[in-house]
Order: C-alpha cells, then sequence, then structure tokens
C-alpha cells in the first residue's frame, strides 16, 4: 500500500493524532527497502506502542476485510488512473486476471460502503 492510500485509510476511519501516525509508520516500514530503513521505523514505532495501544481504535470486520485483502487496496491504486474504469471486467484485466469478476463486484461495494470512494456524477468511482 502507497502512503497516500494509507493517509486516506487513516482519514476514512477516522484515525487521528497518534493513532494516525502509527498506521502510516507502518505502512512505511512496510514499503521500506533496505534493512537500516526498518530499523528507523521499528525505533520510531516501538516509541510509540505503549502511547497507541490504549487509544487505537477498533475496526469493523469490513475495514478489516478491506486493509487484509491484497485486491482492495490495488483496485483503491486503480481508481488513481486516469483512465480508470468502474467496470469489474476492466479491473479484472488491470490486475492480470488474480482475482474474479464477483470477487471485484463485492470489493468495489465494500469498498464504497466504507466510505473510502466517493461515487461521481457518471456512476464512476474517484478518490476524495
Amino acid at each position: 500500500m502507497k502512503i497516500d492510500v494509507a493517509t486516506k485509510f487513516s482519514t476514512n476511519f477516522k484515525l487521528t493524532g497518534e493513532a494516525k501516525k502509527y498506521f502510516e509508520l507502518l505502512v512505511l516500514f512496510q514499503n521500506s527497502k533496505t534493512i537500516d530503513e526498518k530499523k528507523i521505523y521499528i525505533e520510531i514505532l516501538e516509541s510509540l506502542r505503549p502511547k497507541i495501544i490504549k487509544t487505537l481504535q477498533s475496526l469493523s470486520i469490513e475495514a478489516f476485510r478491506i486493509i487484509s485483502d491484497w485486491y482492495h487496496a490495488a483496485i483503491l491504486e486503480l481508481v488513481g488512473l486516469f483512465d480508470f474504469q468502474n467496470d469489474a471486467g476492466w479491473i479484472k484485466n488491470k490486475l492480470g486476471n488474480e482475482i474474479s469478476s464477483q470477487y471485484i463486484s463485492k470489493a468495489i461495494i465494500l469498498i464504497d460502503t466504507e466510505y473510502i470512494l466517493n461515487k461521481i456524477e457518471n456512476g464512476s468511482f474517484s478518490d476524495f
């Protein structure tokens, strides 16, 4: 997940302050390319951990599904493309036919339900 998508997630799940910072640092840690980068993020995360555990909000099952299934993040990334089409077949093709159209349709409904995407007038989606 890219950091800009993580920022949108944290905003939509109403994470604020230290909880938002912790989540975004987790994403940066995950995206780290070197051991040195990972060490830096681990140190920062550990310094926040005692404070943050008390304030973390519970995620709904739907919200957890969005962040746990890879294709939700992939669909969110596709939304940012200038030629994005709100069509399960188009999305399936862009994802290399790795996921069924049925799962894609369900993912779009779930993502929309969780307010990560905003429908625009023509029925397609856009980021915030």
